[in-house]
C-alpha cells in the first residue's frame, strides 16, 4: 500500500500495535489479561484495547482535521478513514467494533461520520483456538459509512 498511497491521494498512518517495537509496552498485569484462560478477563483486556483504538481514532480525527466521508459529484469517495489490520491486529480492531458502544458519546459523534472501511489483510490462523469474544469479529466493511448496529453503533 505504500507505494500506491500518493499515486491515489491518500495519507497513510501505520501504527504498530501495543507492545511492538517503538509503541507502548504492555504491562504484566495486561499481558496476563490477555493471556488469561478465562474468557471474561480476556474479554475486558480486548474492550480495553477496543476503547483505546477509539479513543485514538477520535483524537486523530480532531487533531489531524480529518474531513468526513463524503461523494464527490463524480461518485468517488473523498475524506474518512479506512482501517487496515494486518495479522493479530485484527484481535485489537475487533475489540474496537466489538465494544464501540462503550465509547463516550463525543468520541462517537467524531468517528461515525469519519469511518468508512475495514479491511482484513492476511489470513486468519485457522489451527489456534478463537476467543469466545471474537466470535462476532467483523468481516470486510466497505460503505459510505461504516454500518450501524443497534447496539454500538456500528453494523457489521
Amino acid at each position: 500500500m505504500i507505494p500506491f498511497a500518493a499515486a491515489n491521494r491518500a495519507r497513510l498512518i501505520l501504527v504498530n500495535r501495543r507492545d511492538y517495537p517503538g509503541s507502548t509496552p504492555l504491562s504484566d498485569t495486561e499481558l496476563a489479561s490477555l493471556g488469561s484462560q478465562d474468557m471474561e478477563t480476556r474479554a475486558k483486556a480486548l474492550a480495553q484495547q477496543g476503547l483505546d483504538i477509539g479513543l485514538f481514532l477520535a483524537w486523530l480525527i480532531r487533531e489531524e482535521e480529518i474531513p468526513p466521508m463524503s461523494i464527490d459529484v463524480d461518485g468517488n469517495q473523498q475524506g474518512g478513514i479506512a482501517l487496515v489490520a494486518w495479522s493479530l491486529a485484527h484481535t485489537p480492531m475487533a475489540g474496537f467494533l466489538a465494544y464501540a458502544d462503550a465509547l463516550p458519546t463525543d468520541v462517537l459523534r467524531s468517528l461515525e461520520p469519519c469511518l468508512r472501511a475495514y479491511c482484513i489483510f492476511g489470513e486468519r490462523f485457522p489451527h489456534h483456538p478463537v476467543p469466545a469474544a471474537l466470535h462476532h469479529s467483523p468481516r470486510l466493511i466497505s460503505s459510505p459509512q461504516m454500518r450501524r448496529t443497534s447496539r454500538s453503533g456500528f453494523r457489521h
